[in-house]
C-alpha cells in the first residue's frame, strides 16, 4: 500500500505561483489619500495636486526612520 500523498503535491502548480504573488502584494499599498473639492475621495501611490488643500490629505507616506551619522572617531 502506498503512502498518501502531500497535501501540496495535489494541488497545481500556479495555486502556489498565485499564494507567493498575493503575499507580496500586501506590502504594495497606496500611501497618499485625500479628498478632493467635489468631496470624492482618492487614494493613490503619488502626492495629491497642489491645488488640494492641506487640510483635505486624509493619509501621507510614513516618513523612513533615520538613523543618526557615526560619530567621528576622535
Amino acid at each position: 500500500m502506498l503512502p498518501p500523498a502531500h497535501p501540496l503535491r495535489r494541488l497545481p502548480s500556479w495555486t502556489l505561483a498565485i499564494a507567493v504573488a498575493a503575499a507580496l502584494a500586501g506590502p504594495a499599498q497606496a500611501q497618499w489619500k485625500w479628498r478632493d473639492a467635489k468631496g470624492q475621495v482618492h487614494v493613490s501611490d503619488i502626492p495629491p495636486p497642489r491645488e488640494v488643500p492641506d487640510r483635505d490629505v486624509l493619509q501621507r507616506p510614513e516618513a523612513p526612520a533615520r538613523r543618526a551619522p557615526a560619530a567621528a572617531p576622535a
